[in-house]
């Protein structure tokens, strides 16, 4: 048996659209076994219990990847910390646990470097596969189809108070609603402050963190698909926290708060909004990681 843990990630941090990526202390939790012919699919949607489920499709094409024969049969039971279209990561999460489930079967070794791109596969930004495998906070790109990434300790000074509300917002909408084109001027604004950001997380740098951590590229937009985030955000601000921003396309939201006024602030937020959830998490230390049984 085979169980592999999957932090759930949140993608932009602001600044760093479509190329910075957090994971949090959040796991989902995806275990399988080969000891029976066929596919038994458990512990998510029926709708996902069969071939085209995203983990198994994950697991055959890194076998393919790898030549490696498939198993005659899977029993497969997911249990994903990461909601679905929330943009906390849902798909690069199954995607992960599946070229990590498929590596475990293999016995072969592989670096990151070399997983990453068999994710990319399925999921062609690296965003949220980075940190969903390395873990902390990445810096991605792609070079002729090859990934990169940097990696940065975030350090444990900071809370990341997680807002996550009960109706969704669809990918392609925010991705619709950006403009074509920016200025000069704003790409100028942006680079300086996503550097920024990631040195301010890494350093515990409060005052640099808020004055980074304020986004002209895509936030001002999706923002208004976000019914609830001027409230969410002035309450976040408020309560101390030195950045608040939306987590990938939404309709998650994130505030950077302190440790020591973080469960106050989940607390009120829950308060606030009793169907939503609201969790107080850390920076994850360490990216998907497999357990043998």
């Amino acid at each position: 048996m085979i169980r592999v843990h999957v932090p759930v990630t949140s993608a932009n941090i602001g600044v760093g659209y479509d190329c910075l990526g957090l994971a949090l202390d959040y796991f989902g939790v995806f275990t399988f076994s080969f000891d029976k012919e066929g596919l038994v699919i458990t512990g998510c949607p029926q709708a996902y219990q069969n071939k085209d489920n995203l983990v198994i499709q994950a697991f055959y094409s890194a076998l393919d990847e790898w030549k490696i024969p498939y198993p005659l049969g899977i029993a497969l039971d997911i249990q994903n910390a990461s909601p679905m279209s929330r943009g906390l990561g849902s798909s690069a999460s199954c995607i992960v646990a599946g070229v990590l489930g498929a590596a475990a079967f293999s016995k072969r070794s592989f670096t990151k470097q070399e997983l990453l791109r068999v994710c990319l596969h399925l999921e062609h930004h690296p965003d949220n596969l980075a940190p969903a495998l390395y873990g902390n906070l990445c810096s991605s790109f792609l070079e002729n189809e090859q990934p990169y990434v940097s990696l940065y300790q975030v350090h444990e000074k900071f809370a990341f108070v997680t807002v996550i509300p009960d109706y969704e917002v669809q990918t392609a909408a925010a991705r619709a609603i950006l403009p074509d084109q920016m200025s000069y001027g704003d790409a100028v604004y942006q680079m300086g402050r996503c550097v920024a950001l990631c040195r301010a997380l890494e350093t515990g740098d409060h005052e640099l963190l808020s004055h980074a951590c304020q986004d002209r590229m895509q936030e001002p937009y999706r923002k208004t698909l976000i019914k609830d985030y001027e409230d969410v955000r002035k309450i976040a601000l408020d309560q101390g926290a030195q950045a608040f921003f939306i987590s990938g396309s939404g309709s998650t939201m994130i505030a950077i708060i302190d440790q020591q006024k973080s469960e106050q602030l989940r607390s009120l937020f829950q308060k606030r909004y009793p169907t939503w959830m609201i969790l107080n998490l850390q920076a994850a230390k360490k990216g998907g990681y497999v357990e043998y049984e």
